[in-house]
């Protein structure tokens, strides 16, 4: 009987088996490909993701289709509103 509720898990835990590529045959296998070295992708900025993932480059003058756009000026945000949910009281003492 204790041999068989050792096999009996906990509530909660998942019993992890170890079959095909996890497996003790493959083991020789498997050690070669962890000691392999990881590709290092170079890093690319956020226009050029945008780029390669939609095929539209968004700084391409959409007159003449050759030039980049520059920033000219940067207008300020407007304001926002004040705190709707939690607005600012004033008490008056007098």
């Amino acid at each position: 009987m204790r041999r068989f509720a050792m096999h009996i898990l906990p509530k909660g835990f998942v019993k992890i088996r170890y079959f095909g590529i996890l497996g003790s045959s493959y083991k020789e296998q498997v050690k070669a490909l962890k000691q392999k070295p990881d590709i290092i992708l170079k890093a690319e900025t956020r226009q050029q993701r945008i780029i390669r993932l939609t095929g539209y480059d968004s700084c391409q003058c959409p007159a003449c289709s050759k030039g980049n756009i520059q920033p000219v000026e940067i207008l300020p945000r407007i304001r926002s509103p004040g705190n709707v949910f939690y607005p600012q009281t004033t008490t008056l003492i007098l």
